[in-house]
């Protein structure tokens, strides 16, 4: 598994689009190989998340990449010395010029470590970067849900690790037993996709596990690999990005 970030310039400081990930998605896709699309569309296993963000010099586009087939055909993309641009034509600003390519990899091995050796703490602030939503019943929920965010981070990393999405629910269920949200501050906020949106939810909220250290080094796991895949729907499209307050981070804020 692996994550590519490139950083482009911006033309001005102004913020600019809302729909930008949308766009980027439209433009890469378009350079992939399009039998492998639609193994994607035909299976809805989509091993791509993408998510923006952006300062006021520059726009950053984050690409996760689940399997080997995805990640050596954007390799192909990027790696190509003359992809210099990249082109929106339906964003505000056209042409993004890139300035910076990084990329960083979470291996089976290193995920193995993580789980038999270390000792992972009961207890993570997770923070929401992009609108996030889940869809339940043919419906979309657009509150943290304990058992919704862990029933797809479970798909995400069952199909990273067996290639497919068929989780254990027992599993899940013992997870739920154990893990609970003790703290949160959310905010609701439209994500607009074409003509469009879904409400979604961002800001950050509290997971505790009260559980067995397998069971925290499991949901740590989980959590790790929800930093390079998203949860929750649309992730493909720039909803659901998540990254994990570490607590030096919290305890730097605090004491400023």
């Amino acid at each position: 598994m692996e994550q590519l970030i490139i950083t482009c310039q911006k033309n001005s400081e102004e913020y600019v689009d809302r729909k930008l990930a949308v766009y980027f998605y439209g433009w890469l896709v378009g350079k992939l190989d399009p039998e492998m699309i639609d193994r994607f569309h035909e299976t809805g296993v989509n091993p791509l998340s993408i998510y923006v963000d952006e300062d006021r010099k520059n726009v950053r586009f984050h690409l996760g990449l689940l399997n080997d087939e995805v990640i050596e055909q954007v390799r192909l993309i990027f790696n190509d010395e003359n992809m210099t641009t990249i082109s929106l034509e339906s964003s505000s600003q056209k042409s993004f010029e890139i300035i910076k390519k990084e990329s960083r990899e979470l291996t089976a091995k290193e995920l193995s470590k993580r789980f038999y050796v270390d000792e992972a703490e009961g207890w993570h602030n997770v923070r929401i970067v992009t609108p996030m939503a889940f869809k339940s019943h043919g419906e979309y929920r657009f509150l943290p849900d304990v058992r919704l965010f862990l029933q797809s981070l479970m798909k995400k990393y069952t199909y990273l690790d067996e290639g497919t999405e068929k989780i254990d629910k027992d599993l899940l269920d013992e997870l739920c037993r154990h893990v609970q949200i003790s703290g949160f501050r959310i905010h609701s906020q439209r994500y607009f996709i074409h003509h469009a949106y879904v409400t979604g939810f961002c800001g950050n909220f509290i997971l505790k596990c009260s559980g067995s250290q397998t069971l925290k080094n499991y949901l740590k796991i989980l959590l790790d690999v929800g930093e390079f895949t998203g949860a929750g729907v649309k992730t493909s499209l720039g909803m659901g990005a998540i990254q994990l307050i570490k607590k030096e981070e919290k305890d730097g804020k605090a004491k400023g």
